[in-house]
């Protein structure tokens, strides 16, 4: 299936109604409970392919991989408050875009299908 215009929410920010949202607290919760007193450090990488498709270059509809980094660095610091806090434990994230950009002539798709 084919998203457009997705939008970079899918991290669930934290909050009291979302079932989805209450696993990320639940695991901030954990990681920095006395559960693992040894614990230093927690890497969270996340990897992403994004396909963008356009009829024809169009500048107010590309992908920007630098403000994409950059949201959803702050959305998951958001996600892991108490991580983004500790004293003790080292929160890194990395966040890695692929970007992979296709641009056809209207023309060009109709070939293709037929």
């Amino acid at each position: 299936m084919l998203e457009v215009n997705v939008k970079e929410d899918f991290i669930c920010v934290p909050d009291a109604t979302s079932v989805g949202s209450q696993h990320w607290v639940k695991l901030d919760q954990i990681l920095t409970s006395t559960k693992y007193p040894a614990m230093r450090r927690v890497l969270l990488d996340l990897r992403v392919e994004v396909l963008q498709m356009e009829s024809r270059p169009n500048p107010v509809m590309a992908f920007s991989e630098r403000d994409f980094r950059k949201s959803t660095t702050q959305a998951l610091r958001q996600a892991f408050p108490l991580l983004a806090e500790s004293d003790t434990i080292d929160l890194t994230i990395n966040v890695h875009v692929k970007c992979v950009c296709n641009y056809f002539k209207a023309e060009e798709r109709v070939k293709r299908r037929h």
